[in-house]
C-alpha cells in the first residue's frame, strides 16, 4: 500500500475540487487581483482607508448621574453622620444612629463607586449619555470616600475592641 486508504464506495472518497477547472485554474478568482492577493492577502488598497468616524449612531443607555449622585450623598452623609458620632459622647440613641450609619455607608459608598466607574467608562466609550458626566464623577468620589471612612472607622472599633479584650 503506497497511497492514503480510501473507500472506493463512499461517495465523498474521489470528490472533486470545485474551485479548480479542468486546466487547474480556479474559476471564481479576480484575475486582475489574483497577483495582489498571492502576495498579501490582508492587504487593502490605500485609497480604501478611511479613520472611523461615529455619525448617525445611537446611544445605547441613558445617563445615570443623577441616581450616582444621589447615592454618593446618601453615603457622604452617612459618613458625616458617622464621624460625628464618633466624637460625641456614647449615648443609646448615638449608638443606634452610629451602627445606622455604618449599614448605610457600606450600602450606598460601594454602589455609588461601583456604578460611577462603570458610568464613566461607558461615557468614554461613548455607549452611554455624556451629559451627566459631572455628576457621575462626584457621585463616584463621595462613593469611595464614604466607603475610605466606614472602612477606617471599622478599623478604629476593631482595634478598640482588641484593646477592651487585652486589658
Amino acid at each position: 500500500m503506497t497511497g492514503p486508504f480510501e473507500f472506493p464506495e463512499h461517495p465523498l472518497s474521489r470528490k472533486e475540487d470545485p474551485f479548480v477547472d479542468a486546466a487547474g485554474n480556479n474559476p471564481f478568482a479576480d484575475s486582475e487581483m489574483s497577483s495582489e492577493i498571492e502576495s498579501n492577502p490582508y492587504s487593502t488598497a490605500t485609497d480604501d482607508f478611511r479613520p472611523y468616524h461615529p455619525q448617525g449612531h445611537v446611544i445605547s443607555m441613558r445617563s445615570r448621574g443623577p441616581t450616582i449622585l444621589l447615592l454618593g450623598a446618601c453615603g457622604g452623609l452617612s459618613a458625616i453622620c458617622i464621624v460625628i458620632c464618633a466624637v460625641v459622647s456614647p449615648a443609646d440613641w448615638i449608638a443606634l444612629l452610629l451602627i445606622f450609619s455604618v449599614i448605610v455607608s457600606f450600602v450606598f459608598g460601594p454602589a455609588a463607586w461601583i456604578l460611577g466607574s462603570h458610568d464613566l467608562r461607558a461615557i468614554i466609550a461613548g455607549a452611554m449619555d455624556a451629559r451627566g458626566h459631572g455628576m457621575t464623577r462626584i457621585g463616584r468620589m463621595l462613593g469611595a470616600m464614604t466607603t475610605l471612612v466606614a472602612v477606617l472607622y471599622l478599623l478604629y472599633l476593631v482595634m478598640t475592641i482588641i484593646e477592651l479584650w487585652d486589658s
